[in-house]
């Protein structure tokens, strides 16, 4: 898994997430962020990915409200999902 070829326990998802941004943003590799809780978590993020690497695409971030869509929400965030072109799509 992209560097972790001597796994000792556990593998955090942050850690992979990590990993993948530094590859992605090594390699020029566009990538899509669905979820983290609520729009501030989402931007904390953002910020975090944007400090740390630099050169990151994220071109789709998107934080819905914690609970089911409605049947318009769900339709309008597959035609949003669908219309970004990206190579990753990370669920937080």
């Amino acid at each position: 898994l992209l560097g972790f070829s001597q796994l000792d326990g556990l593998l955090h998802g942050a850690q992979i997430m990590d990993r993948l941004c530094q590859r992605a943003a090594q390699c020029g590799v566009r990538i899509g962020i669905y979820g983290c809780g609520d729009e501030a978590r989402l931007q904390l993020l953002l910020d975090a990915l944007k400090q740390r690497y630099p050169d990151l695409q994220v071109v789709y971030a998107v934080s819905p409200p914690f609970r089911p869509p409605t049947e318009a929400e769900d339709q309008a965030s597959v035609r949003e999902i669908t219309e970004h072109e990206y190579s990753y799509y990370l669920l937080a």
